[in-house]
């Protein structure tokens, strides 16, 4: 039992390695999510990194300045509102909904959407949906 945790939490480390360099190459010359402005530098999300149901959600995670990220504790509301620009209305909505359910990632879940990264962005997001979303 005690490896399967240590499995899981490798798994994790290396999927938000992934996920993060993902957003980024989708993201690449963009600003900050939440229109300050800035320039996009860190992969931010919208809802924490902690709500597992969301985690590697790819809408839950896009460029935004180190400012806003760090120093301005992500600026939900501002970011909610580039969220629903970029992606279309409802999309804050959906993953903040989403945010609120409880999802217990299985060992071969997080493998499959590492080797989905490793395929590129439109595979990750079917990857995920199917996964997640269901």
């Amino acid at each position: 039992m005690k490896i399967l945790s240590k499995l899981k939490v490798k798994l994790k480390k290396k999927l938000d390695l992934a996920v993060s360099k993902l957003v980024h190459e989708r993201d690449k010359g963009k600003p900050c999510i939440d229109g300050c402005g800035r320039k996009g530098e860190q992969s931010g999300h919208f809802r924490r990194r902690e709500l597992m149901s969301t985690r590697w959600n790819p809408q839950n995670q896009n460029l935004q300045s180190a400012y806003c990220n760090y120093w301005l504790n992500g600026r939900e509301y501002e970011y909610a509102i580039g969220l629903d620009k970029k992606f279309g209305a409802g999309t804050s909505k959906k993953i903040y909904k989403l945010s609120q359910k409880t999802k217990q990632w299985e060992v071969w879940e997080l493998a499959e959407l590492i080797e989905a990264c490793k395929a590129g962005y439109e595979i990750y997001v079917e990857a995920y949906d199917k996964i997640v979303i269901k």
